[in-house]
Parts: structure tokens; sequence; C-alpha cells
């Protein structure tokens, strides 16, 4: 059996080998929340960009569908007649030098396969950098964008954002519970999780929710309007990990006050 199956009957298919890993994933989780609280008690270390900005990721170790929806985000940021940017870690390339436009150096050995794929599909900026924040100053002073979408980094505190978009796999979701090693969570899931919506993986529907969240965050307004949806396939949720659209169908002018901190 490979390594590969086996993990996979660890974090999916209730192996009781997840046991014997559980203390590592205790060391884990109270490395990563400790992380969260020291950056979250300093929010002036935080690298906050002059426009919003939003993190796209997810919860669990592989894909679940982030870029597909980043490219949905940048076609309706245009759609609403913004400049939007993009900034990525650039996994699986090795640049020169950091941060890095993938414009100027259009190879994924040096910007990695996602970001390629970003800026070919959308002619967007991206800029790509291990430290995010960096990414995010170069995108800014280079390109003057009106909103900045990250792709992935929801566990860079670094980087200030203004809202979180979580997508999850709807046939997987978040497997066994567990952190890693012994679960694929990369982070604890908090109550807040009864307010998430499920889906396949790639599958983008009803993108009305974020298409209001976009125009609430880049025009002042404290107010979102919602339209009737049946499922939504993404959750949104605000900086502290706050539940930002609330559960329903016909949800109307909901205020954010509440829900998310401003400025």
């Amino acid at each position: 059996m490979s390594l590969a199956r086996k993990i996979e009957q660890i974090w999916y298919e209730g192996s009781a080998w997840r046991w014997a890993l559980v203390p590592l994933s205790l060391l884990y989780r109270a490395v990563v929340t400790f992380r969260r609280y020291r950056w979250l008690k300093r929010p002036g270390a935080a690298y906050r960009s002059r426009v919003p900005l939003i993190v796209i990721g997810n919860l669990t170790v592989g894909g679940t569908g982030k870029t597909p929806l980043t490219l949905a985000c940048i076609a309706l940021a245009r759609a609403l007649g913004l400049r939007p940017g993009v900034v990525s870690r650039g996994y699986g390339g090795k640049a020169p030098h950091y941060p890095c436009r993938v414009d100027q150096s259009p190879d994924a050995a040096l910007v990695g396969d996602e970001p390629l794929l970003i800026w070919r599909n959308s002619a967007c900026p991206v800029v790509v950098s291990p430290i995010r924040a960096d990414a995010v100053a170069l995108l800014e002073s280079a390109f003057s964008p009106d909103i900045i979408f990250s792709d992935d980094g929801l566990q860079h505190y670094a980087m200030a954002r203004q809202a979180e978009i979580v997508v999850v796999d709807g046939k997987r979701g978040y497997g066994n519970g567990w952190c890693l090693p012994a679960g694929p969570l990369r982070e604890r899931c908090g109550a807040w999780l009864r307010w998430i919506w499920k889906s396949t993986t790639g599958l983008i529907r009803h993108m009305a929710q974020v298409c209001d969240l976009i125009w609430c965050l880049t025009s002042g307004s404290r107010f979102l309007h919602l339209s009737c949806v049946s499922q939504l396939p993404i959750f949104c949720r605000a900086t502290l990990r706050t539940v930002l659209l609330s559960l329903g169908s016909a949800i109307r002018n909901v205020s954010l006050r509440p829900c998310i901190r401003w400025g």
C-alpha cells in the first residue's frame, strides 16, 4: 500500500492509525493557534493594503477549487468596473527574487503553475512571494488595483484582510476533523462550521453573494444585498472567523457592523 493511500485512509476513512498521530496533531494545533492569536493581538503588525483584500483558500490539505473561484472573482470585479489584482505564494516555483511579477516571468518553474494559470486566463496582474505582504505592496505600487484577491493564505496572518472565502470539498468535507498530521485540517475548526455550505470540488454556482461582497467592500457600504439561493458553494467569513453571510434565503440588507472590522 502506498503512503498516499495510507494517509487517505487515516484522514478520510476512519483508520485507527490516526490515534498514533493525535499527540503531534495537538502540538501542531497549539502552534497554529498561538501564531494566530499573536497576530490578532497585534493588528498593527500585519501589513494592511490600501484597498480591500479578500483571501480565497481552504482549511484542508489538497485542492478544493480555489483557483477557478479566484478567476470567477476576477471576472465579477471587472464586471463591477473594478481593477482587480492577485497575490499568491507561488508554490512549485523558484524565482530568482521576490516579490516577482508573473507578467515579467511567465514560467511555471519560476512563479508556480497556479499563478501562471490565473494570469494566462484572466490577464490580471499577479504577483508571487513567500511573504505575501511584499507581494501586496508591489502589486499596489505597480498596478494600483481597486481590490486584491489572495490565492490561498488563510494562515498568513502577516497580511491583513477584510474578508475570507473558504472553499469546501463537498465530497470529502473535513475528513476525520483532526489537524495535521492525524487529519487534513490546516487549522482548528470552530463552532462557525455549522454555517458552511458544501459543494463538489471546483463547482461555482450562485456567485451573487460574492459579487455583493466585492461591491460592499469597495463601495464603502455597510450593507449587503443578498439574492435568494437554495445552496451556496462557499463560505464567507470575516477576519476574526465571524460569520459574514448568514444562512438562509431572501436575506436582504444585512448589516455588517457586528461582523467585520472596517478601516
